[in-house]
C-alpha cells in the first residue's frame, strides 16, 4: 500500500508530510503542519468526554492542545471558545 501512496505521490507532485509532532504521542493530535494544528484545536473541543487514552479530564485535555497548538504556531488565534470541550 505504501508504495502505492509513494507512486501516487510521486506522480502528482505532492511531497508527503513526515507524520512525527504529536502533542500526545505515540499518535493523538499531529501538529506538524499549521493545517493539522487547525485540525487538533477542533478535534479536541469536539469531545464530550475524556478519551479513554487519556488519564487527565476533559478541560486540561482541551486546554493542553490548546497551549501546544498556540506555542508552536503563534498565528493562529485561539479563542476561549476553542477552549470549552464538549462543542459537538
Amino acid at each position: 500500500m505504501k508504495i502505492i501512496q509513494e507512486e501516487a505521490s510521486a506522480v502528482l507532485g505532492e511531497k508527503e508530510e513526515p507524520r512525527g509532532d504529536f502533542i500526545f504521542p505515540p499518535d493523538h493530535f499531529p501538529i506538524n503542519t499549521i493545517g493539522r494544528g487547525r485540525n487538533a484545536l477542533a478535534r479536541a473541543s469536539q469531545y464530550k468526554k475524556a478519551p479513554s487514552w487519556y488519564e487527565g479530564s476533559l478541560d486540561s485535555l482541551v486546554k493542553t492542545v490548546q497551549r501546544k497548538v498556540k506555542e508552536k504556531y503563534p498565528s493562529i488565534d485561539t479563542t476561549d471558545a476553542s477552549a470549552e470541550p464538549g462543542k459537538q
